[in-house]
C-alpha cells in the first residue's frame, strides 16, 4: 500500500495507535489489524480526494469528521 499523503499523518497516527492497542490488548490477529489499517487508510484517501461525482464525495476532508451518512457512502 502506498504512503498516506501528509494531510494524513494525524489521522494515521492515531490509526495505528488503536491497531496496536486491538492486537497486543484484544488479541486480533495481525490479518485481521492488516485488513482494518487497510479500510481505514483507504476512508482517509476518500476523505481528502474526493471522487469525481459530487454525490459519492465525503461531507469532510477530515476523516475523523466523518459523519454517520458518510461512512454509509464509503461502505456502499
Amino acid at each position: 500500500m502506498p504512503l498516506p499523503p501528509p494531510e494524513l499523518d494525524h489521522f494515521v497516527r492515531l490509526v495505528n495507535d488503536w491497531l496496536i492497542w486491538l492486537q497486543h490488548n484484544k488479541g486480533r490477529s495481525p490479518a485481521t489489524v492488516n485488513l482494518y489499517e487497510s479500510v481505514l487508510i483507504r476512508l482517509g484517501m476518500w476523505c481528502i480526494t474526493p471522487p469525481a461525482a459530487e454525490h459519492l464525495r465525503c461531507s469532510t476532508t477530515d476523516p475523523l469528521a466523518a459523519t454517520l451518512n458518510d461512512l454509509e457512502l464509503f461502505t456502499g
